[in-house]
């Protein structure tokens, strides 16, 4: 294993403390984000890893009554006019 990958194993921990805080503190944004969402198709985006995770996030939210779809990032780039979105995150 190398130092980088040793240095990213060890950082997830604090990584996903630190995105339960971000979500914890804007519970109240995330909340009217999501009602004004409501009836609309939630996309979960990403590349790699990322999009994975969509993929395992979408059929999740499927079961609680959202309409979902995991994409791969380029397909919004690309034909962004067939993916009208709410929102835009990005990890970095």
């Amino acid at each position: 294993m190398t130092p980088h990958i040793e240095r990213e194993i060890r950082s997830q921990g604090a990584a996903w403390r630190a995105a339960l805080e971000a979500v914890r503190s804007r519970s109240d944004d995330l909340a009217e984000l999501l009602e004004r969402a409501r009836g609309r198709e939630v996309r979960f985006l990403g590349s790699g890893s990322s999009y994975y995770l969509g993929v395992a996030a979408a059929p999740a939210w499927g079961h609680r009554g959202w309409t979902t779809r995991a994409l791969p990032s380029a397909e919004q780039v690309l034909h962004a006019d067939a993916y009208p979105c709410l929102l835009y995150t990005s990890p970095s």
